[in-house]
């Protein structure tokens, strides 16, 4: 069943455009909506899917404004603090406009073509058929292009979005690992190896990608893509190494240190951490799994499919955000018990504090 009114409408306007009803001159006019209608699951679900994802941006900077203005921005300016902010904003904007602006053109574009849709019902010359025929070629070709640009922009603010929060991760381990430069070196080096080839494979991916979109005028006006590269897969993989790259580094970084199990900033940290690292993992493992599947429904950054795998673009930023955020709050409020040094907060999560050890006096 169609919900969209302006998709529905169309629909009525290019059936009604079978038989002129005020002559009995014949329009020919042919339709084949079988494949539409089983592409209509997917552009229903991006849609409500983009409106939710810019929901879930919004309200979660709302929520942690408070921590954000208290630790963020009160603070000098560092480099943690533009990467926090970069990270953060950028990702917001972007799912805005991925979504709201996207869909504020569809349905601009799908009242125009419904009004060129009544009006060729009552064109009965054959030279105003034909005029009317060029136009629509025209800006068929023009609404390639956008769709074109529309996801080389998607694709770059992906990339974009997820090296800024792998910077976001390198910068806290190093910090956990008390500033050791060969630390800082090799998460670096895994960086620089598995981001390259996430680079490399959606260049490759691009190109080969970009050669199988179309635009959908005559149903559900906007871009579709027919075919999916096979070596996506690959830039997912990377991505996950780098992953357990930085879950190794942080595992081994607590079992190098003393911990208290009934304190309560070790507890929140361990289930942080714990949480955080599950989610980034799962979200890139979800997008090497799916796309797998030879169906470009489940490209992660399709434009307008079912972009289940896009939800790593904007749920990665947010949890690593939060993340920054929750780990000085549960410091500042452990400060006088613990007597956490300055030192601790240039990245906003605690490193270093005082812990009462004692030793068990042989006997």
């Amino acid at each position: 069943m169609i919900s969209d009114p302006c998709c529905l409408e169309i629909l009525v306007n290019m059936m009604r455009c079978q038989f002129d009803q005020g002559t009995t001159t014949r329009i020919d006019i042919t339709m084949d909506t079988s494949p539409k209608l089983g592409a209509l699951l997917g552009v229903t679900v991006t849609k409500y899917f983009s409106a939710f994802t810019a929901t879930v941006a919004v309200w979660d900077t709302c929520l942690n404004m408070g921590n954000e203005i208290r630790l963020i921005w009160c603070r000098p300016f560092t480099r943690a603090k533009f990467l926090y902010l970069i990270l953060r904003y950028t990702t917001v904007f972007f799912q805005i406009f991925q979504s709201f602006g996207s869909y504020s053109r569809k349905f601009s574009m799908c009242r125009r073509m419904a009004n060129e849709s009544s009006i060729k019902r009552f064109s009965v010359r054959t030279e105003v058929r034909y005029t009317f025929a060029a136009s629509l070629d025209h800006a068929k070709l023009k609404q390639l292009d956008s769709c074109k640009h529309w996801i080389v922009t998607t694709v770059v603010g992906g990339l974009t979005s997820l090296a800024l929060a792998n910077f976001v991760l390198i910068q806290q381990v190093y910090v956990l690992w008390d500033h050791r430069p060969r630390i800082l070196q090799t998460l670096f080096a895994a960086f620089f190896v598995t981001y390259m080839s996430s680079m490399i494979v959606a260049i490759v991916s691009l190109r080969r990608m970009l050669g199988t979109v179309l635009y959908d005028s005559e149903t559900f006006h906007v871009c579709l893509i027919t075919s999916k590269p096979i070596q996506w897969v690959a830039g997912w993989v990377s991505q996950v190494v780098f992953d357990v790259c930085v879950s190794v580094f942080t595992f081994l970084n607590a079992a190098s240190r003393p911990r208290l199990l009934d304190d309560k900033i070790v507890s929140e940290l361990l289930r942080d951490g714990a949480v955080s690292y599950a989610v980034f993992s799962g979200l890139r493992l979800i997008n090497a799994v799916l796309c797998a599947f030879k169906n470009p429904a489940f490209l992660a950054p399709g434009f307008l499919q079912l972009r289940l795998g896009y939800s790593d673009h904007f749920g990665m930023p947010i949890a690593v955000a939060r993340r920054t955020l929750e780990a000085p709050a549960v410091q500042q409020s452990g400060t006088d018990r613990l007597k956490c040094s300055q030192r601790d907060y240039p990245y906003l999560i605690p490193v270093d504090f005082s812990m009462h050890i004692i030793a068990l006096r042989r006997v």
